[in-house]
């Protein structure tokens, strides 16, 4: 199994005045991140925007079971805690279901 590749940036901004969670000017600089494998190409590319800090976060792993994998973009509406908490999470929570463990015995 891959590991997790879990990205979660932070941009610190010095203009960032309480109240205010836009920049006067947008960030316009991206991030790519490709992940080649056997099953295919994965990429994934972001960019912080008008957002004073970057708020979202994104998975790609493969799962427990071969050639299954989670890709997955977190938008943080305002704030990036649930984005983090979701890219932290969602593999394990989603290996625990029911649901996924009767798919996984059938194969």
């Amino acid at each position: 199994m891959l590991n997790l590749t879990l990205k979660m940036k932070k941009i610190k901004n010095k203009n960032r005045k309480m109240g205010n969670t836009y920049l006067s000017t947008p960030i316009t600089t991206k991030t790519t991140e490709t992940l080649i494998n056997k099953d295919g190409i994965f990429i994934h590319s972001c960019m912080q925007g008008w957002r004073n800090t970057m708020e979202d976060s994104y998975i790609m792993s493969e799962l427990s079971i071969p050639q299954h994998y989670i890709l997955g973009i977190f938008d943080g509406h305002g704030g990036d805690e649930v984005a983090i908490y979701v890219g932290n999470n969602i593999v394990r929570l989603l290996e625990r279901m029911k649901g996924w463990q009767i798919y996984k015995k059938m194969l």
